[in-house]
């Protein structure tokens, strides 16, 4: 695998991510949703990650086979989104910056926000032994495998994931604080939902899990 200055040349990396919004809406939100929600956004728009890496789709949504072709990509983890472009494009147009800066505007993603995700040294498969990988499940069966180059790299990134999970999720909770602070008593059965009970109730619900909905 390249470093990622030969893939990218000259330019900057950090040319590559799309432009943020001008406006954040807060001048909307009650002032006891501001913070929490300014957090929100800073975390969607952080940068936790970026490098090579070598990618390998290997189960669809349906649970049918992905292409499995290895390729090697660049990626930046963002919030909790993983855009990548393919490393040999980019190489392909570090003297050309308009066609860098088109490329740039057209990543893939994989979503991380419901994907459950594993660090192995070493995956054993039927015609090598994989080393320095994560294994990603996204929604439905969606399966996508990372190889890092080095053990260093593969700690790099596993922990940039897990701690954009740890930081979402927190943040969450915080929002849901906020939220239930600032508009729970003006809620019309604010009493009746906080008021002790002697009585079990049954619901039927709908419950979403890291890789899917049941």
């Amino acid at each position: 695998m390249r470093d990622s200055r030969s893939v990218l040349g000259t330019s900057s990396p950090r040319s590559l991510p799309g432009c943020l919004p001008e406006g954040d809406g807060s001048e909307t939100l009650p002032l006891e949703l501001v913070p929490i929600v300014t957090l929100l956004l800073a975390q969607n728009h952080r940068r936790y990650y970026e490098g090579v890496f070598m990618l390998y789709y290997d189960l669809s949504t349906d649970g049918t086979t992905g292409d499995r072709v290895w390729r090697e990509v660049y990626g930046i983890l963002t919030g909790n989104q993983l855009a990548y472009w393919d490393a040999k494009e980019l190489a392909q147009c570090t003297d050309r910056p308009e066609q860098l800066l088109e490329l740039s505007c057209k990543p893939k993603y994989l979503n991380f926000l419901d994907a459950v995700f594993n660090a192995m040294a070493v995956l054993p498969t039927s015609k090598k032994l994989l080393e320095n990988v994560i294994i990603v499940l996204t929604t439905l069966r969606n399966r996508y495998i990372i190889q890092l180059r080095t053990q260093a790299q593969l700690q790099e990134l596993f922990l940039a994931l897990r701690i954009a999970a740890y930081e979402y999720q927190a943040l969450q909770e915080a929002y849901t604080g906020a939220l239930l602070s600032a508009k729970g008593l003006r809620l019309s059965n604010i009493r009746t939902v906080l008021a002790a009970t002697r009585y079990n109730y049954s619901e039927w619900v709908k419950i979403r899990y890291g890789s899917g909905t049941a």
